[in-house]
């Protein structure tokens, strides 16, 4: 999915994706509560653009959820979200998040083939 089309889709179907790459990419490696999907379903609604720049970010330097993951635990979302202030203002971030778009939502359609 092309950045346009993701910036095109209702709050919900965002939050729906950022749910199964949650999901997905902890499966099998790591443990969380259903008190924690809650929460993050919950960061979702109240922070999704902050959760999408920590996501990005994150994922540059090779992490996937478990970074949000081990936010939640720690009761620190506000230090990630401070991590990434005014990087969505980057000409890097832009590109980063195309990527990691396509790439997740690749992943969710493809399971199993790369791209």
């Amino acid at each position: 999915m092309k950045l346009e089309e993701f910036d095109n889709l209702s709050h919900d179907e965002k939050k729906a994706i950022l749910l199964k790459w949650w999901g997905k990419n902890l499966k099998g490696k790591y443990k969380y509560t259903l008190d924690e999907l809650v929460a993050y379903s919950i960061l979702l609604d109240r922070y999704f653009d902050e959760i999408l720049k920590v996501a990005v970010a994150y994922a540059l330097q090779g992490f996937g959820p478990e970074i949000i993951l081990e936010g939640i635990e720690a009761q620190c979302m506000d230090f990630l979200f401070d991590q990434v202030e005014g990087f969505e203002k980057s000409k890097a971030y832009i590109i980063l998040k195309e990527k990691f778009i396509e790439d997740i939502t690749s992943e969710l359609n493809y399971p199993g083939k790369s791209r």
